[in-house]
C-alpha cells in the first residue's frame, strides 16, 4: 500500500505543475488581451482626437487666414 501512496503522491505533484502551467498561459493570454483593448481605445482616441482638430482647423483655422488675406490686399488698412 505505500508504493501506491507514492505513486498517488507523485501523480498529485505532476498534476500540479501541469495545472500550474496551464493557468500561467491563461494569465498570459488573457493580459495580451486586455492590452489589445488598451490599444484599441487608444487609437479609436487618437482617431477622435485628430478629427476634432480637422474639424476646429476648417472651422475656425482657415476663414482666420482668409480674413488675413483679404485684409494684406486691401490698400486701405492702416498699420
Amino acid at each position: 500500500m505505500n508504493p501506491e501512496v507514492e505513486k498517488l503522491k507523485s501523480e498529485i505533484e505532476l498534476l500540479k505543475k501541469r495545472i500550474n502551467s496551464l493557468e500561467g498561459r491563461e494569465n498570459r493570454r488573457r493580459a495580451f488581451k486586455y492590452f489589445k483593448m488598451i490599444i484599441k481605445i487608444c487609437l479609436i482616441g487618437l482617431i477622435l482626437f485628430g478629427i476634432w482638430r480637422g474639424y476646429d482647423y476648417m472651422v475656425n483655422g482657415i476663414p482666420n487666414i482668409i480674413e488675413e488675406k483679404i485684409s494684406d490686399l486691401n490698400p486701405f488698412k492702416k498699420k
